[in-house]
This record gives C-alpha cells, structure tokens and sequence, in this order.
C-alpha cells in the first residue's frame, strides 16, 4: 500500500450508507498531508488522482476488496479541494463487486468534482481493506 493511500485511510472519518443506495465517507486532509507536496507550495490544491484515489478508498470500504482503477469517464473538475476542507466523498456503485462506481466530491462550497470510475480488483488481493 502506498504512502498516499495510508494517508487517506487515516484521514478518513466515516462512511455511512445513504438511502439511495451510496454511500458517502468523509475526509479532512491537513496541509501536510502527501497528496498536497509540490501541488503547489505557494497555494496547495489536491491533485484530481488523488481525489479519483479518494473514491477508491471509498469504494474499498464498501466491497470489502483491494480496487485499482483500470477506467475513468466522465471526469469533471470544478473547484479546488484544499488543506483542512472537509470533503465528502459520495459513491454510487452499480453493482455488489464495485466493478463500476460514480463519484462526487462536495465541500462547503459546493461540487468539487464527479467521475465514474471502472475498478477492477487487486490480482493477488485475498483480503479486503
């Protein structure tokens, strides 16, 4: 597991099924969390992969599996995610294995981002996360 992935485990502080079938998780990531480092020093901004990472992690939680992502559409980036925002991740899977799952990223501004990711799981994983 990478560092990035550790961190945002960590960072995470609860998912909750919601009533329409997502689920949502939480995360407050810190200025000095890894995903910000050189993104950019002067103003740092979360790197739209580790936002698409975000709803992997997510997704991880729901399905019990090690995801990687092996598709993304739709993808849409609309406000700057930074240091110390809440950020609530809502995924949407289209079925029991996570195989595809749609994402939106919401602060207190507002929609960050949306995407569908294509996830296939981890060869080798034997264990969910």
């Amino acid at each position: 597991m990478n560092r990035v992935r550790k961190e945002l485990i960590n960072a995470m502080t609860s998912v909750q099924q919601g009533e329409t079938g997502q689920w949502v998780s939480h995360f407050r990531l810190p200025v000095s969390f890894v995903g910000f480092e050189g993104h950019f020093p002067e103003r740092p901004i979360l790197p739209g992969i580790v936002q698409m990472l975000m709803g992997v992690v997510t997704a991880e939680r729901i399905c019990g599996n090690s995801l990687e992502i092996s598709a993304i559409s739709n993808a849409k980036f609309v406000q700057p995610v930074s240091p110390d925002m809440d950020v609530a991740v809502s995924c949407t899977p289209a079925n029991k294995e996570c195989s595809s799952v749609n994402v939106r990223l919401t602060t207190e501004n507002g929609v960050a981002s949306s995407f569908t990711l294509q996830l296939a799981r981890v060869a080798g994983s034997t264990e969910g996360v």
